[in-house]
């Protein structure tokens, strides 16, 4: 076959393969965020599996708590509006329970004297009382929606001033909305700026549209993928998306470079330079950025895993889409007369700005190790949302007034003795008022609570406490006393709604506290759970896995760097200079007091990728130097590499910068952060490694 019919070969396989992923990703592909309530279970870890022990001991439902706002509690209009709200929330199929002042205590009166309901369903300010609705934990988006849209329309309600939402169905909610939102819009805008970013790098219309093309590519290959072995379009699927685009226009930046330097007569000869150039250090950037997203999988966080195997699936998609799709039309490219061999431009002197750069380089890292221990790992549900925002004011608002974050501890008595004796319903009362003494904590909602509100009935005195409870287990009182003890009566549940606003601890030293004060009162904390808990548990998990991911990958690449530079001294500045990345991005985020959610924290691990290419496409230019026995090695590699290194930087530093567009934080953050490692890249790839690399030279048997 003629090199004319082959490339004709080509181009019909990869239309075929547009084709095809155009067609399933357009009639088989569902790209709807799936973000539940319980999106960080799923996990075999010990400590999670104690939340799912305390929904099998006391049954739960999710909730969403409407905190409606008056000057008046008791006017008969803002009670009447109470009653009618409620009312059109019951006619909604979904909820299985509401509670409110007209559905719960006798009246107000009773309510605001209740140990029970006032603390239920009474604000703080004593302004403002809440409707609380049960509902299903799966598949309540819809409910969610309309529930927000009726309380839109009752903010106006004769006696209302306002009405704030908060629960996890409601958190979740808008974050899957804010997702949605974001991959419609920067879709578009990421195509543009890069389109135009790229097309103004090589002066090219064909070069932006095969670049973008190819990275839709690989993301539509890799969600098909993620599709076929049944992993949802989690709420980290959205950015890795955003990642395995990246990765292609990284890529295709250096393949176009290096195909317009390259030595040929015909466009075969070519691009077999270009692939022999550019090939082995992205085979190697992404061997090891698939060995980092391989790490995840040793996490118990559900989400983390999920990026794991997303990330190991859009490593090869786009490794795929780069060097299978794309240099098809660099046929069309016009290669630079001066083909061949990088020139090395002469220089009269040494650069001032170098040794400026090394040191402010030098500076940033040492500054860096006290930022990173600042980072704030363990951030806020509500820095999710833009401080400005209703969702924000709503969600602090309702936290001002008895918490906002469930947390659940489930407790007996050391000595073993059953909860429903006088004796014991003093010592789980002054548990009760000691735990709600503490600062952290909102409201308590407990059985010895539940109990006083029952003793308050004027012929209480004649019911012995056991029988008490068996009332309260009736079906008749809907069973109320089943969800805060166990069927042998020597297990208790406190429900405790926790403060996320102003919150400086890590909530696991919060929770320890709390485990404490229930063992000073004669109990143990047989289980512990809720969201409160759990967020702090994946907290943890999240910086663990950053920690241990930036160390693996650093390993990973200086062993790499060992093997293909056959230097260990090379291999170590490489390690060096890779490891400023990471290092400076978390120290300034630390500095920044940016928080480390979930969904921002995996961008250092891409920052590193990027990084790694460029070290990896400058290094092996620099070992093709040496072995051409060039004079100057260093430069010839800069001046082959140089210009894909500083392309790729600038594209993916503008490129992000589209980010700060989102209207979600973490979308943001995320952006940043990726910005700062293109940034920091550019600087470490193109001045610290050439200036270390070239004091080995010496010792390499090299001169310059």
């Amino acid at each position: 076959m003629t090199e004319k019919s082959i490339y004709r070969l080509w181009l019909l396989v990869a239309a075929g393969i547009l084709s095809a992923l155009l067609f399933l990703s357009a009639t088989w592909l569902d790209v709807k965020p799936v973000v539940s309530p319980d999106f960080f279970f799923g996990s075999d870890d010990a400590e999670l599996a104690e939340a799912k022990r305390i929904n099998d001991l006391f049954p739960a439902e999710e909730f969403l708590i409407l905190q409606v706002s008056t000057d008046n509690i008791r006017s008969p209009e803002y009670l009447r509006s109470i009653r009618d709200m409620t009312n059109r929330l019951d006619t909604l199929a979904g909820f299985n329970r509401l509670l409110s002042l007209s559905s719960g205590p006798e009246d107000v009166e009773a309510a605001l004297k209740s140990p029970f309901w006032r603390p239920l369903l009474i604000g703080e300010d004593g302004k403002s009382s809440l409707i609380i609705a049960f509902l299903p934990r799966h598949g309540n988006e819809q409910l969610t929606a309309v529930t927000i849209e009726i309380a839109e329309d009752y903010k106006t309600a004769p006696g209302v001033e306002g009405i704030y939402i908060s629960g996890m169905p409601y958190i979740t909610y808008q974050i899957q909305q804010s997702i949605l939102k974001d991959v419609s819009l920067f879709s578009v805008i990421a195509v543009l700026v890069f389109a135009l970013l790229i097309g103004f790098l090589f002066r090219s219309v064909v070069i932006p549209i095969s670049s973008i093309v190819s990275g839709f590519a690989a993301v539509m290959l890799t969600m098909l993928l993620l599709q076929l072995v049944g992993q949802p379009f989690g709420i980290l699927t959205a950015n890795l998306a955003i990642i395995v685009f990246v990765l292609v226009q990284s890529q295709a930046i250096y393949l176009t470079n290096n195909f317009l330097t390259a030595s040929g007569s015909s466009f075969a000869s070519r691009l077999i330079a270009t692939y022999r150039v550019t090939l082995p250090a992205a085979f190697l950037c992404a061997l090891t950025t698939m060995l980092g997203f391989l790490s995840l999988l040793l996490v118990s966080a559900e989400p983390l895993r999920q990026l794991g195997v997303g990330g190991s699936i859009g490593v090869v998609s786009s490794f795929v889409s780069s060097f299978l799709l794309y240099p098809v039309v660099l046929s069309k490219v016009t290669v630079q007369r001066n083909g061949g061999p990088a020139k090395v431009r002469k220089t009269g002197g040494r650069s001032v700005l170098k040794p400026v750069f090394m040191v402010a380089l030098s500076v940033a890292a040492m500054a860096s190790v006290y930022g990173a221990a600042q980072l704030k790992w363990d951030p806020s549900l509500f820095s999710y949302f833009e401080d400005e925002s209703d969702i924000k004011s709503g969600l602090v608002t309702i936290d001002e007034n008895g918490g906002s974050s469930p947390l659940q501890l489930v407790v007996s008595l050391k000595t073993g003795e059953t909860l429903d004796t006088g004796r014991a319903y003093e010592k789980l009362w002054s548990l009760h008022q000691a735990l709600e003494a503490h600062e952290s904590v909102g409201t308590v909602l407990s059985l010895p609570a539940l109990l006083a509100e029952a003793n308050n009935h004027p012929l209480a005195f004649l019911v012995p406490w056991q029988q008490m409870v068996t009332l309260l287990q009736l079906d008749v009182n809907q069973s109320v006393a089943d969800s805060f003890l166990d069927e042998d009566r020597k297990q208790s549940l406190f429900l405790l709604r926790m403060y996320e606003q102003g919150r400086d601890q890590p909530r696991r030293e919060i929770v320890s506290e709390l485990q404490e004060i229930a063992n000073d009162q004669g109990f143990r904390v047989q289980l512990t759970g809720g969201v409160y808990y759990l967020q702090g548990y994946l907290a943890g998990l999240v910086l663990q896995s950053l920690i241990e991911g930036v160390i693996f990958l650093l390993c990973s690449f200086a062993v790499l760097a060992a093997i293909i530079m056959r230097s260990v001294r090379v291999a170590l500045i490489m390690g060096v200079a890779a490891s400023l990345i990471p290092l400076i991005s978390i120290g300034t985020s630390g500095y920044l007091h940016m928080p480390l959610d979930i969904i921002s924290a995996p961008a250092f691990s891409v920052a590193f990728g990027i990084a790694v290419d460029a070290l990896l496409h400058l290094g092996l230019a620099y070992r093709r130097a040496i072995k051409g026995q060039a004079a100057e090695p260093i430069k010839v590699a800069l001046a082959e590499q140089g210009k894909g290194i500083l392309g790729a930087s600038v594209v993916i530093f503008c490129g992000f910068s589209v980010l700060f567009l989102s209207e979600f934080p973490p979308t943001i953050r995320f952006g940043f952060i990726l910005m700062m490692g293109a940034f920091i890249a550019a600087l470490v790839s193109l001045i610290l490694f050439p200036a270390l690399l070239s004091r080995t030279q010496k010792s390499e048997g090299i001169t310059n």
